[in-house]
């Protein structure tokens, strides 16, 4: 990791951003511009963002790949997103009080990283609302998407939640399946003991959506898989969708 100089075509990158595009676009000029930026570079599988690295700053991905891992005892890491060329994040972490990431976001290859602080992104949002107004829209999102995760994550039985869980990796890894944590991980994810883990397993398996050896899944009916996160859980769901054991506050 080291600090690198800004580039021209850096700020045409970041005027391209949802926070810059449409209106905005002098103030990502000003954004690179600023002192308070930081353009840096890093190698592969080095931390942009790591559980004992903070940064009240959100980060703007100029070139490389970068994956986000939620990171587990011993050594086991669940991927949770991927980021090419053009993305942002760490936007939910600039306005917290917290110190410690829950997750972290390591360089797949070789990432050129434009660092944007708390301090800089909060004179933005004073000099043009949109700014804000955009920033605000895409943490709503964000709030709506981790509802409805939430929502399916425990909904009925055993079975929704790791059918739920599958159709996730399989958004990523495709139909053959390795899972990435331990099976103890992997219980605490889903709030299942290890006894209904496996029945859950045996459930999928009996009914032709997955075949299991060791970690690897393979997923033979993604058609029977999606019928599985909605057996018995339609009434929990709906409870939820109602905001009975969800909070808004």
């Amino acid at each position: 990791m080291r600090t690198i100089q800004k580039q021209e075509k850096l700020n045409q990158k970041l005027r391209e951003t949802f926070l810059f595009c449409g209106g905005a676009e002098d103030c990502a000029d000003d954004a690179v511009n600023s002192g308070q930026s930081e353009f840096i570079l890093f190698e592969a599988g080095e931390a942009i963002y790591s559980v004992e690295k903070y940064r009240h700053a959100v980060a703007f991905l100029f070139s490389g790949e970068a994956v986000a891992y939620r990171p587990y005892a011993g050594g086991n890491r669940v991927v949770l997103n991927r980021f090419s060329a053009g993305a942002m994040f760490g936007m939910a972490a600039v306005f917290v009080k917290s110190e410690r990431y829950v997750t972290e976001v390591i360089a797949r290859k070789e990432c050129r990283v434009l660092f944007l602080p708390q301090e800089l992104l909060s004179a933005l949002f004073a000099r043009k609302s949109c700014i804000a107004e955009r920033y605000i829209a895409f943490l709503s999102g964000r709030i709506e998407y981790l509802n409805r995760r939430i929502a399916e994550f425990t909904a009925g039985e055993a079975e929704n939640r790791l059918a739920f869980y599958l159709c996730e990796l399989a958004e990523t890894q495709g139909e053959r399946l390795t899972l990435p944590c331990s099976v103890t991980a992997l219980c605490e994810m889903l709030d299942l003991g290890r006894a209904s883990l496996y029945r859950a397993f045996d459930s999928l398996t009996e009914s032709g959506a997955v075949e299991r050896s060791g970690k690897t899944v393979h997923i033979c009916s993604m058609e029977k898989l999606r019928a599985a996160c909605c057996r018995g859980a339609h009434e929990n769901l709906t409870d939820l969708e109602h905001g009975k054991g969800l909070d808004d506050e």
